[in-house]
C-alpha cells in the first residue's frame, strides 16, 4: 500500500461519514472522535504493509500509533483490527462493535453500534460491498453476504445470502422477495 492508496481509502471514509467531510484537520478529529479512530486505523494499515517503515523512528511512531489506538479502541467500545474493513467505512455511533481480525467487510459499508462479526468453528463472514449492518445485528461464522445486503436491527446471520437481500430476524430471513400482505388493497 503507497501513500496515495492511503489517502484514498481515508478520503473515501471522510466521505462515508455522516454528515461527509471534505477535509480532515484538528478540528474534524476534535468534533469526530470516529473519524480520529479511523484515521488512525488507516495510518497502520498503512505502515504495517509498508516495507520500507524498518527504521527505529517509524518503529516507535507505529507502537505510539498503536497505543492511542488501542485506547480509543477501548474509549468507544470498537474492536476492529486493521485490515478487516474496505473503503468507505461508515460507523454510525459509539457503542460496541467487535469484528473478527480474520474476517472481510467490503468497501461503503455502514456499521451500527451494538454489531459483531464473529468466527465459529475457526470460520469467518465475508461481508461484499455497500452492506447496511443494523443496531445490535451478529454476522457468526464462515458465511458470504453478497453486495448491497441491508441487516436489519438484532437480526442474527449465521448463513450466507445473495446480493440485495435484506435480512431480519433470528435467525435472519431474506424479506426482499416478500410482498407485503396489505399492498394493493384500498383503504
Amino acid at each position: 500500500m503507497d501513500k496515495k492508496s492511503f489517502l484514498d481509502v481515508f478520503a473515501k471514509d471522510l466521505i462515508a461519514h455522516h454528515p461527509p467531510v471534505q477535509k480532515y484537520n484538528i478540528f474534524v478529529a476534535i468534533k469526530y472522535p470516529i473519524l480520529r479512530y479511523q484515521r488512525r486505523l488507516r495510518i497502520i494499515e498503512f505502515l504495517s504493509k509498508n516495507e520500507n517503515n524498518k527504521n527505529f523512528i517509524k518503529y516507535i511512531y507505529f507502537n505510539i500509533l498503536k497505543y492511542f489506538h488501542q485506547r480509543d479502541s477501548i474509549r468507544l467500545g470498537f474492536t476492529i483490527p486493521p485490515h478487516t474493513c474496505g473503503p468507505g467505512l461508515s460507523i454510525a455511533h459509539w457503542g460496541t462493535i467487535c469484528i473478527e481480525g480474520k474476517a472481510r467487510v467490503g468497501a461503503n459499508c455502514r456499521i451500527h453500534q451494538g454489531v459483531t462479526i464473529g468466527s465459529s468453528g475457526g470460520k469467518v463472514p465475508v461481508i461484499g460491498d455497500n452492506c447496511f449492518i443494523g443496531c445490535g445485528s451478529a454476522i457468526i461464522g464462515g458465511i458470504i453476504l453478497g453486495d448491497n445486503v441491508t441487516i436489519g436491527a438484532n437480526a442474527l446471520v449465521n448463513r450466507s445470502f445473495p446480493s440485495g437481500a435484506v435480512l431480519v430476524g433470528v435467525p435472519a430471513v431474506n424479506i426482499s422477495n416478500k410482498v407485503r400482505v396489505d399492498e394493493g388493497r384500498s383503504t
